[in-house]
């Protein structure tokens, strides 16, 4: 902070407690304060504060009096703030906001999109607008993110809410037949392989519980139950698992999986979960060991791969994408 804004500062921080000063009354002040009178460069003080940098709302009253002085205070609520940022720090900030505004419905890109204006317009600062240099993934437009904002709203505040629902069945038709209606109190909303979660705890089933946005038809805030707290820590909550989905009923498995190449590569330098291992190396093929509890995200993942990989361990999940395979191939036979 410079000295010539530490002196700008004094002045108006007068001000803002309330102060009403003359011109004699402020020197005094200041010269308790730096050792030295404001002489001429009070005017010099009083425009910078009125100036269109920083707008405080100053206002004079004469004394009519014969040998009257201007009073001067502040006529509404300002404090004096320099800015701490500089035009790359706003550039930065562009950069960021470039890589998020690219994640679908996110709600608080909109509030950082406002918090950079306001920056920019309570300053000199204008940081040049320009093309993003990094490209997320764009999937189809997803069902359901106008949730996001209601939901985090209610997360934020602690509200359970009442979630009209419509799980995944053989019936897709939008009938409220095929709805569900339930109690939740709201923990986190997640996004896993491009889709949004909602998460929390199930009033009538006593349980937590995972819901896809898209599926989620009505979502009001419900009375007559106390917000249930949680101690979850979810950064760590989903480790033994891919995807959004924990099935507490599902034990730790350890899952033995064989890459044949030119796949080794992909699953050596892009692995597919933190416990992955690769416990064999081949001319052929590598093998890996992962710690998880199964779930969809993990079986369809694995299906993906197709004829690039074999499960070996367990081998009751061998058999069961042996069966899904056989049936698939069946539908072209």
């Amino acid at each position: 902070m410079s000295l010539s804004f530490k002196k700008l500062k004094f002045i108006s921080d007068l001000f803002s407690a309330g102060g009403k000063y003359t011109h004699d009354e402020l020197s005094d002040l200041f010269y308790d304060k730096f050792g030295r009178t404001l002489n001429r460069s009070f005017y010099d003080y009083i425009n910078l504060l009125e100036s269109d940098e920083y707008q405080a709302p100053l206002e004079r009253q004469h004394d009519k009096s014969p040998f009257g002085k201007t009073i001067y205070y502040y006529k509404s609520k300002f404090w004096l703030n320099k800015n701490p940022l500089e035009e790359k720090d706003v550039q930065k900030l562009k950069k960021v906001l470039n890589v998020l505004k690219q994640l679908d419905g996110l709600p608080q890109i909109g509030d950082l999109t406002e918090i950079i204006a306001t920056i920019e317009s309570k300053s000199p600062l204008k940081a040049k607008e320009m093309q993003p240099s990094i490209l997320l993934d764009h999937s189809p437009p997803i069902v359901g993110t106008h949730w996001i904002g209601i939901l985090t709203k209610h997360i934020e505040t602690k509200t359970p809410i009442q979630v009209r629902y419509r799980p995944f069945s053989g019936d897709e038709s939008d009938n409220k037949r095929n709805h569900t209606l339930f109690h939740l109190h709201p923990y986190v909303v997640k996004r896993a392989q491009q889709y949004w979660y909602l998460v929390g705890w199930h009033h009538e089933a006593n349980q937590m519980g995972t819901y896809a946005i898209d599926r989620i038809k009505d979502v009001q805030a419900a009375s007559g139950i106390l917000f249930r707290p949680n101690d979850v820590d979810f950064k760590t909550y989903y480790e033994e698992v891919i995807g959004a989905t924990k099935l507490l009923e599902k034990a730790v498995q350890t899952y033995r999986v064989k890459v044949y190449k030119p796949m080794v590569g992909y699953w050596e330098h892009r692995p597919l979960h933190h416990s992955q291992k690769c416990m064999e190396e081949t001319e052929d093929y590598s093998i890996f060991e992962l710690q998880l509890r199964w779930n969809y995200e993990w079986q369809n993942l694995i299906l993906n791969y197709g004829k690039n990989i074999e499960i070996l361990e367990p081998s009751a999940f061998r058999q069961q994408i042996q069966q899904i395979l056989q049936e698939s191939l069946n539908r072209y036979l």
